[in-house]
């Protein structure tokens, strides 16, 4: 077992990265390298040392997929991309934008006229990066205060309109202008955070979008720890790292009684899922800032997450782990916690992706491809049923899925920066919502590939400023993105920067 341990510590360390927003998976390895190490389990033994390395490159490719299967197959998923088309759209309704959009869409007055693309604009980019922010993990390492320990959940008001006010980050004028913005008839919402209280260091996270596919990607290398060794659900998550990340939320579900060992991942795959299907954006056209004719309102991750938790404590924990089981334990679920059926939602959700791909119509539409992609995975989840999330940690579907959207993940080296390699057709995919982040937040607009984000490009090398043609087999498939939008929006330098 510590050898184990040990093997198993070098190898979370060495994590990759799902960048979902550019669809990009970073590791040390190549995919073609991770994806050959995959083993029959169990693994025969005594294991050897590049027994164990292989394991560890397969592990880090499963637990890097699954996120990206994720975020392609769930209504969160299509909510992020559904506003990236949003803010698209509303760029093309104006003539030209001064850069950054968030600095310059307000009038000497500090005002925006209603109903103006000015205002459409702003709000389309707020609700951009809201959903980026659900995407990250907000965690802090704060010394203890001397209160009594143990686990605590609290939440703190949030509305995207706190990115347009640098004082959010203190927590008094957090609370007053979540009331001036309560008492304008707009929506704030609670925002979950879990906190560990234990000397000598507390831990708090947020329960977003990010913290809890996290948690779906550290049951899923459980999972396969316990297939490959043989061992049992105790003493695979003991050989967890000591990175508060990968096991806050399972020791909540532990602790509060959510569940126990023997029903952890059933369970809390289960609880995940639906937090992440329950998106009323993507399932009611729910607005964003206000509640619908219906009283329905737009929700974090989070708040269903905990939803579902306190729906789990009435009904009890999932009590096997067989297909049938887990299906009718999901749609008891959402009954008891008042959600539609995971069967309707997913059908949904289906829909909406369905729709989007047929509106987008030829190969030369932004984004077309990657609609194609989150339409085609949600088809392979909706064909199978409520019992999806269960199955999807298991190698074969979970690499069908990744198959699926092949055609618009990206793949690259941690080390070298480069890709793996790096097609053309994927342009816009890797470079669209790093490009929209920049006409957001600065004043002008590099070249994504250059800047290394997420990964260098062959001409990383040449001036920033120059434009460049991608080619395939000496033919070209694209010109400059970063040209391409700057014409087709008329985006224009900040007004400092233009005086340079």
């Amino acid at each position: 077992m510590k050898r184990l341990q040990r093997a198993l510590s070098r190898h979370f360390q060495e994590e990759g990265e799902f960048s979902p927003f550019t669809y990009t998976v970073g590791m040390e390895s190549s995919f073609q390298e991770a994806f050959a190490s995959g083993q029959d389990y169990p693994l025969k033994q005594p294991v050897d040392d590049e027994t164990f390395a292989q394991f560890a490159r397969s592990l880090t490719l499963i637990h890097e997929s699954v996120h990206a299967a994720q975020f392609f197959t769930t209504a969160f998923g299509l909510r992020t991309l559904r506003y990236t088309l949003i803010l698209l759209k509303r760029l093309r309704e104006g003539n030209a934008w001064q850069l950054p959009l968030l600095q310059t869409l307000f009038d000497e007055t500090g005002n925006i006229a209603p109903s103006s693309p000015q205002e459409r604009v702003l709000n389309g980019s707020v609700v951009f990066l809201d959903v980026m922010d659900q995407m990250r993990l907000h965690e802090q390492h704060d010394p203890h205060d001397g209160d009594q320990g143990g686990i605590r959940l609290y939440f703190l008001p949030w509305s995207p309109h706190f990115f347009l006010d640098a004082g959010t980050a203190e927590l008094d004028h957090r609370l007053q202008l979540a009331k001036q913005l309560e008492a304008g008839g707009f929506l704030v919402r609670r925002l979950p955070v879990l906190a560990f209280l234990q000397p000598p260091t507390d831990y708090r996270i947020v329960l977003n979008a990010a913290a809890l596919m996290e948690t779906y990607a550290t049951l899923t290398e459980l999972n396969h720890i316990q297939n490959a060794f043989g061992v049992t659900a105790e003493e695979a998550l003991e050989l967890l790292p000591q990175a508060m990340r990968y096991h806050a939320v399972l020791r909540y579900a532990l602790e509060s009684g959510l569940c126990d060992v023997r029903g952890l991942i059933p369970t809390m795959l289960v609880c995940i899922d639906a937090a992440l299907m329950y998106d009323p954006f993507v399932l009611f056209d729910v607005p964003w800032a206000i509640a619908d004719p219906q009283g329905r309102s737009d929700r974090y991750v989070g708040e269903t997450f905990l939803a579902v938790c306190d729906a789990v404590r009435k009904i009890g924990q999932a009590q096997t782990a067989d297909y049938d089981g887990v299906a009718n334990f999901y749609r008891a679920v959402c009954v008891e916690a008042g959600l539609p059926s995971p069967d309707w939602m997913a059908q949904k959700t289906y829909d909406v992706a369905a729709t989007l791909a047929a509106r987008a119509t030829g190969k030369d539409v932004l984004l077309g491809r990657v609609i194609t992609a989150h339409r085609d995975a949600l088809k392979f989840r909706l064909d199978r049923g409520p019992v999806f999330p269960f199955i999807l940690p298991t190698t074969a579907p979970l690499f069908d899925v990744i198959e699926t959207v092949l055609p618009v993940i990206s793949f690259y080296n941690l080390h070298t920066r480069q890709a793996d390699p790096f097609d053309p057709h994927k342009i816009d995919a890797v470079s669209v919502h790093t490009i929209l982040t920049q006409a957001i937040m600065s004043p002008q607009i590099e070249c994504p590939l250059k800047m290394g984000e997420p990964f260098f490009c062959s001409s990383a090398t040449l001036e920033q400023q120059r434009l460049c043609v991608w080619t395939v087999d000496q033919k070209p498939v694209s010109e400059c993105l970063v040209d391409i939008l700057e014409r087709l929006f008329g985006f224009k330098p900040g007004a400092h920067e233009a005086a340079e």
